[in-house]
């Protein structure tokens, strides 16, 4: 039987990773350790480098805090690009604003800076910039617009961990930035994300945010040290006879681990974990990847170049960078007729290919008009959900997976 390839998943789960949870489980008296939690802002902030980084139990609440600090609030709008998730559009509401969706571009994916220039309205305050699944938006252009304009900007790095713009990682040009730990992100501890920042000011809010927030509590922080254990175990057994799909579906429906984006956040209201410091034992967990961090990024890049090579003969079209940019691609991404059946027809073979975005607002379910989305509103990033296949790039996927998942997907076209 050959190997389930999975994009998603928590692709980055390795055994050291599932033996720390485990052990991290039975230590529950270490799960609020703050210590635990500045060695990793302090690990972070050493790798961009940037001044200060202040972490809370997700990345999307580390957007809301970011917004809060630099004064969003009701009546004002932020600028953020469509072919994103709901958590970016949820933080702004949350703050009390009114997300303004510009398009993306055809090759990058990311933020169209002329379609910024046609939506720009004196209620806008600032600018979330989003560098699409590890590919560096064009931050000259980004800059030269906001500083036209007087917005403040946000770079949102969720995808983005060890990526470049012009020698310089990216985080480190706006006002602010938020990176995410999330389970299928480039550098996991199932939930968590961090805050930076070079303005001591905002800093010292976030910080007091930080301080004020409650501690993520005992259930909830088991919940995300099962879950790298009860992965490890469905990956294994996924297809066969369905128990490890059986064991995903039951472990979720009686609450054991957590989902990543709950049934309330689709419907733009606030999950009960959202406004909470990380939990001590979830940073013992980021720290440790934070570690692997550049044989991730290694990997990934040898990956990266293997697909395209073995693609070449088939021109099919990239998501492409742009000039003097070192992308740290979470996935692969490519565009190509009927994605939604090519998807479906490699989960069939044992390969479950990513659908980052396959919604114009992801995940499928956000109600367009709660979150304030008018269709028709940003044509090309409706026209990639139609288009896009993400392939993985993670330390999990070998190149024998890649070549295998590159030559059914040629097979399909």
């Amino acid at each position: 039987m050959s190997k389930t390839i999975f994009t998603s998943l928590s692709p980055n789960e390795q055994p050291d990773d599932v033996r720390l949870a485990f052990a991290a489980l039975l230590c529950p008296w270490t799960w609020q350790n703050k210590k635990n939690v500045r060695a990793l802002e302090q690990g972070f902030c050493s790798l961009l480098p940037i001044k200060h980084g202040i972490a809370f139990e997700s990345g999307r609440t580390a957007l809301w805090q970011v917004l809060q600090a630099m004064g969003v609030k009701a009546g004002d709008e932020v600028m953020m690009q469509a072919f994103t998730c709901v958590a970016v559009a949820n933080a702004i509401r949350w703050s009390g604003a009114t997300p303004v969706y510009v398009d993306c571009e055809h090759d990058s994916f990311n933020m169209d800076i002329e379609d910024a220039e046609r939506k720009v309205s004196p209620n806008i305050k600032a600018l979330i910039v989003q560098h699409t699944f590890g590919v560096p938006a064009d931050m000259d252009k980004v800059m030269e617009f906001a500083k036209k304009h007087k917005l403040q900007v946000v770079e949102d790095c969720a995808h983005a961990i060890g990526s470049r713009y012009r020698g310089r990682m990216v985080g480190t040009f706006g006002a602010a930035a938020i990176f995410s730990f999330g389970r299928d992100k480039a550098l996991s501890s199932v939930f968590g994300g961090l805050a930076v920042t070079n303005d001591d000011a905002l800093a010292q809010k976030l910080r007091a945010y930080q301080t004020a927030s409650p501690q993520s509590g005992y259930w909830w922080t088991c919940r995300q040290l099962f879950h790298p254990i009860v992965t490890q175990i469905s990956k294994k057994f996924y297809t066969r006879f369905s128990l490890g799909k059986a064991l995903m579906y039951a472990v979720k429906r009686l609450h054991l681990i957590s989902r990543a984006v709950e049934p309330q956040e689709r419907r733009g209201e606030k999950a009960t974990f959202v406004g909470r410091r990380m939990s001590g034992a979830l940073a013992v967990l980021a720290s440790h990847q934070l570690a692997k961090l550049p044989e991730f990024i290694a990997h990934r890049a040898r990956l990266v170049r293997f697909y395209q090579e073995l693609f070449k003969d088939k021109n099919i079209e990239f998501q492409s960078s742009p000039d003097d940019s070192e992308s740290v691609r979470i996935r692969f991404t490519i565009k190509v007729s009927a994605a939604a059946k090519i998807r479906q027809s490699a989960k069939t073979a044992g390969m479950y290919l990513g659908d980052w975005y396959d919604t114009v607002i992801a995940p499928r379910g956000v109600i367009d008009e709660t979150i304030g989305y008018a269709a028709g509103s940003c044509p090309i990033a409706e026209s990639l959900t139609k288009a896009v296949v993400n392939l993985p790039t993670d330390i999990n996927t070998t190149p024998a997976d890649a070549e295998r998942i590159a030559e059914f997907i040629k097979s399909r076209l």
